[in-house]
């Protein structure tokens, strides 16, 4: 097993990518609960596996239809609600920022609101839409 401490991994996003951007929901309805594991394990390279199959996954949306999509978001709303309550250390947060960095790179803001209004706070997001 190759020993992983560099961090979130674009190249094995890419992966996940291809695979959410082929397969679609079927692909993201079998992650949700492999990630809900995942984000909660302690180990730095479980969770980094976890941000690179969600950030696969995130940013594969933009190839999903409309009525898809919607699917993807309300599969995926545990995971992230999950993400934004538990208490991650550090390299974690570091990690986790690094994946949305990567998903959400050359994407629509707009079909993105989602992950504002779940990880940050309410107040915070209308201070930040408020600011373009």
């Amino acid at each position: 097993m190759i020993e992983k401490d560099s961090g979130f991994n674009a190249s094995n996003a890419g992966l996940f990518y291809e695979f959410a951007t082929v397969l679609r929901d079927g692909f993201v309805s079998k992650s949700v609960p492999l990630l809900l594991t995942m984000i909660q394990n302690d180990e730095r390279a479980t969770q980094c596996t976890s941000f690179e199959l969600l950030g696969g996954i995130v940013k594969a949306l933009n190839h999903f239809s409309a009525q898809q999509f919607r699917d993807a978001v309300k599969a995926l709303l545990p995971v992230l609600a999950l993400l934004r309550d538990f208490t991650l250390n550090k390299l974690a947060i570091l990690d986790a920022s690094s994946m949305l960095r990567w998903a959400l790179t050359n994407r629509d803001p707009r079909r993105y609101t989602f992950l504002l209004d779940l990880l940050l706070p309410s107040t915070r997001t209308i201070e930040l839409c408020s600011m373009i």
